[in-house]
């Protein structure tokens, strides 16, 4: 019984994640507000604008929303097929990131190194 509240709780927040970033996307245009900030990235990068707001929303909201805004934007025509691999492979680095450094060696290095040692080696 327990793990069917948790696929039902999972789905609730992919659902939610991703209607509220398409919202945001549309309606209230803050990925396109975002757009200032992210312009040097784009330069630097080499990628269209629209991979950058992927990915940011991939890193900062909800990955699967993230995905979702890619293929919507590969759909348009916003987004070519060489920029769609290395997208995902840059949005998903956050989330590995934070999954293996701050859950996994972050307090295994605090509980058995302490606190001083243990922040310092995982910084």
């Amino acid at each position: 019984m327990q793990v069917f509240f948790s696929a039902v709780n999972a789905v609730l927040l992919v659902t939610v994640g991703i209607v509220v970033v398409n919202i945001l996307a549309e309606a209230g245009g803050v990925f396109s507000r975002i757009s200032s900030f992210t312009g040097p990235f784009c330069k630097i990068s080499g990628l269209s604008d629209a991979c950058v707001l992927s990915i940011v929303a991939m890193g900062g909201v909800n990955a699967t929303a993230g995905k979702s805004m890619l293929a919507e934007y590969y759909r348009d025509g916003k987004v070519t097929e060489r920029e769609v691999i290395p997208i995902l492979i840059m949005g998903a680095f956050p989330v590995v990131l934070g999954e293996s450094l701050f859950r996994v060696q972050l307090p295994a290095a605090l509980i058995l190194l302490g606190p001083v040692v243990g922040g310092i080696y995982t910084g």
